[in-house]
């Protein structure tokens, strides 16, 4: 993880879209103030929190209100930096300083907006003849399964059991398109290890238990 001092950017704590936009319209959020990696003021940590956090669920009522798109740029102080490997998608989180603590919160909002959204739809939904669908992209319980560190520690390794059916190498995996060069099986070792179903295990778990929090 770079160390050092990293230049501050500030933005607009607040941003509009337009009042309309079509089915095609997409928001890239990409405001930020960097807190450094020492300790800041009370009023510098409330302003990253504001910008960071706050900022990024105000983009996110504002792409939902006209139907736009929203992607959102996160960064890796999210992470502590302390794995002594290169970081992949599914490591857990673990805020590296102010910086990293509110641009987490700030991803965390933006999933509450959503959710928010769709109990709202439920409920009205519920009181109309029609029938609907709704479909909800949250990125939990898939990949990147950044759960908070303190819901990781409740399923530590040793502590998660192994399925009945485990096997270290799926026998079918190469006529099923589930190699070795699949995406998502680069995720774990081939073959795998106990440790490894057990660390993706407790990390599915984690994820599951903060969203349902």
């Amino acid at each position: 993880m770079p160390q050092g001092k990293r230049k501050v950017v500030k933005s607009e704590k607040k941003k509009q879209l337009p009042q309309s936009a079509s089915d095609e319209a997409l928001a890239v959020h990409q405001s930020r103030i960097v807190a450094l990696l020492q300790s800041r003021s009370p009023e510098e940590r409330k302003e990253a929190f504001e910008i960071n956090a706050e900022g990024a669920a105000n983009v996110a009522l504002a792409a939902k209100e006209v139907s736009a798109r929203l992607i959102h740029l996160s960064t890796d102080y999210v992470f502590s930096g302390d794995l002594g490997r290169r970081l992949t998608e599914s490591d857990p989180t673990e805020p590296l300083n102010v910086y990293g603590e509110s641009k987490l919160q700030g991803e965390s909002l933006i999933r509450e907006v959503l959710g928010d959204d769709a109990v709202r739809f439920l409920g009205e939904a519920a009181k109309k003849e029609p029938p609907f669908f709704m479909y909800m992209a949250f990125n939990a319980p898939h990949d990147p399964r950044q759960a908070p560190k303190e819901y990781v520690d409740r399923y530590p390794p040793d502590r998660v059991p192994l399925p009945k059916n485990y096997l270290p190498e799926y026998p079918y995996k190469d006529s099923i398109g589930c190699g070795p060069g699949l995406r998502d099986e680069r995720l774990a070792p081939f073959p795998r290890s106990h440790n490894a179903v057990k660390v993706n295990r407790g990390e599915y778990y984690a994820i599951i238990s903060h969203m349902d929090t």
